[in-house]
Protein backbone atom coordinates (compact mmCIF):
# COMPACT_ATOMS: atom_id res chain seq x y z
CA UNK A 1 0.00 0.00 0.00
CA UNK A 2 2.70 2.56 0.81
CA UNK A 3 5.05 1.50 -1.84
CA UNK A 4 5.19 4.90 -3.13
CA UNK A 5 7.39 5.51 0.20
CA UNK A 6 10.32 3.79 -1.38
CA UNK A 7 10.81 6.19 -4.17
CA UNK A 8 13.73 8.17 -4.08
CA UNK A 9 12.34 10.72 -5.62
CA UNK A 10 9.05 10.89 -3.52
CA UNK A 11 11.01 10.58 -0.63
CA UNK A 12 13.48 14.03 -1.12
CA UNK A 13 10.21 15.60 -1.36
CA UNK A 14 8.74 14.64 1.95
CA UNK A 15 11.95 15.33 3.24
CA UNK A 16 11.73 18.53 1.80
CA UNK A 17 8.32 18.93 3.20
CA UNK A 18 9.60 17.96 6.80
CA UNK A 19 10.98 21.05 7.64
CA UNK A 20 7.56 22.68 8.01
CA UNK A 21 6.22 20.12 9.85
CA UNK A 22 9.20 19.70 12.35
CA UNK A 23 9.20 23.40 12.92
CA UNK A 24 5.25 22.87 14.19
CA UNK A 25 5.90 19.83 16.36
CA UNK A 26 9.36 19.55 18.18
CA UNK A 27 8.87 22.11 21.42
CA UNK A 28 9.21 20.16 23.93
CA UNK A 29 10.23 17.01 22.63
CA UNK A 30 13.36 15.29 22.15
CA UNK A 31 15.83 15.17 18.57
CA UNK A 32 15.31 11.07 19.15
CA UNK A 33 11.07 11.48 19.72
CA UNK A 34 11.39 14.12 16.85
CA UNK A 35 13.24 11.53 14.73
CA UNK A 36 11.00 8.95 15.30
CA UNK A 37 8.34 11.29 14.28
CA UNK A 38 10.01 11.81 10.61
CA UNK A 39 10.80 8.29 10.08
CA UNK A 40 7.13 7.93 10.73
CA UNK A 41 6.46 10.77 8.52
CA UNK A 42 8.36 9.46 5.41
CA UNK A 43 7.61 5.77 5.35
CA UNK A 44 4.38 5.74 6.91
CA UNK A 45 5.26 3.12 9.44
CA UNK A 46 5.76 3.42 13.08
CA UNK A 47 9.63 2.13 14.57
CA UNK A 48 9.49 -0.62 16.77
CA UNK A 49 9.29 -0.02 20.12
CA UNK A 50 8.17 3.58 19.18
CA UNK A 51 4.13 4.70 20.75
CA UNK A 52 2.73 7.23 18.63
CA UNK A 53 -0.43 8.03 19.28
CA UNK A 54 -3.54 7.40 16.18
CA UNK A 55 -3.74 11.77 16.40
CA UNK A 56 -0.39 12.29 15.56
CA UNK A 57 -0.03 9.25 13.18
CA UNK A 58 -3.10 10.68 11.12
CA UNK A 59 -1.27 14.27 11.22
CA UNK A 60 2.03 12.65 9.67
CA UNK A 61 0.14 10.02 7.37
CA UNK A 62 2.21 9.81 4.30
CA UNK A 63 -1.25 8.86 2.19
CA UNK A 64 -4.07 10.66 4.13
CA UNK A 65 -7.10 9.13 1.58
CA UNK A 66 -9.27 7.10 3.21
CA UNK A 67 -7.35 3.81 2.20
CA UNK A 68 -4.50 5.32 3.75
CA UNK A 69 -5.99 5.86 6.78
CA UNK A 70 -7.25 2.39 7.08
CA UNK A 71 -3.89 0.78 6.62
CA UNK A 72 -2.43 2.98 8.83
CA UNK A 73 -4.78 2.01 11.74
CA UNK A 74 -4.65 -1.61 10.33
CA UNK A 75 -0.83 -1.96 10.50
CA UNK A 76 0.25 0.36 13.12
CA UNK A 77 -2.30 -0.55 15.50
CA UNK A 78 -3.40 -4.36 14.91
CA UNK A 79 -4.91 -4.64 18.41
CA UNK A 80 -7.25 -1.51 17.27
CA UNK A 81 -7.68 1.31 19.74
CA UNK A 82 -8.58 1.72 23.19
CA UNK A 83 -10.39 4.24 24.39
CA UNK A 84 -8.04 5.88 27.77
CA UNK A 85 -9.96 5.25 31.06
CA UNK A 86 -10.64 8.72 31.67
CA UNK A 87 -12.91 8.68 28.80
CA UNK A 88 -14.40 5.37 29.30
CA UNK A 89 -17.51 6.40 30.89
CA UNK A 90 -17.49 10.38 29.54
CA UNK A 91 -21.12 10.96 27.47
CA UNK A 92 -21.51 14.23 24.94
CA UNK A 93 -23.92 16.30 25.53
CA UNK A 94 -26.65 17.18 23.57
Amino acid sequence: MLEFTRDPEWQRKREESWKAVEEDIQEGLTRKRVNEFKSYYITGLIPGGVKIGPGMAMRLLPDPSIEGIQYCLKINYPDGLVIPPFLAGFKSRP
